[in-house]
């Protein structure tokens, strides 16, 4: 599968868009998705999902709707993880791994502790 990405810089030819190949997973590593905050350099990537993927990692909790923005990263252990809501509201926290050829949930929690800052992994 893949899937389009477009990168915008600040000059007036516009925008160029080059085609990435998702993980065999069904993921693709970027920089910055809009509405979520940066990865840093504690071992997570931020990732944005092919919607096969998507559909089933979503499938996996026990809850019937999750908030947006659905902010997606991996960390360095291969764990994917969830962490959706509005700004400045609890957040959902999900981690999937990968066992035995199939995504499994981790773990589920929903953080209490709202902290209004720039959401930052």
């Amino acid at each position: 599968m893949r899937i389009a990405v477009s990168a915008c810089a600040l000059v007036l030819t516009g925008c160029v868009a080059a085609t990435q190949t998702l993980d065999p997973r069904g993921y693709l590593s970027v920089a910055r998705v809009s509405g979520c905050g940066t990865a840093a350099s504690d071992g997570f990537t931020n990732i944005v999902l092919g919607q096969e993927l998507s559909e089933q990692l979503l499938g996996l909790l026990p809850v019937e709707a999750v908030d947006s923005p659905q902010c997606w990263y991996k960390n360095s252990n291969g764990l994917l993880e969830l962490e959706s809501g509005p700004f400045c509201e609890p957040t959902l926290l999900a981690y999937f791994r990968f066992v035995d050829a199939d995504w499994a949930l981790e773990t589920l929690d929903r953080q209490p502790l709202v902290l209004c800052h720039e959401r930052v992994r």
